[in-house]
């Protein structure tokens, strides 16, 4: 099942300043409080096995299929 489209923040229930957006079925980091925002450059993941990072901030993106 996939997240709706939108942006939503880990910052309030975790207190990590990362946000992401979801569209279409692909996630992607936006307005990433970080100092080289490597992670926003990375675009959007949606295959099983992609994964994207944000090390400043410790925040991992991994795509896992249904079974996974």
């Amino acid at each position: 099942e996939t997240e709706p489209d939108g942006v939503f923040s880990l910052q309030q229930e975790y207190g990590v300043p990362v946000s992401f957006e979801v569209k279409e079925g692909a996630i992607r980091f936006v307005n990433v409080d970080c100092p080289d925002h490597i992670c926003e450059g990375e675009g959007f993941v949606s295959l099983e096995g992609q994964t994207a990072v944000c090390m400043p901030n410790r925040v991992a993106l991994s795509i896992y299929g249904s079974e996974g």
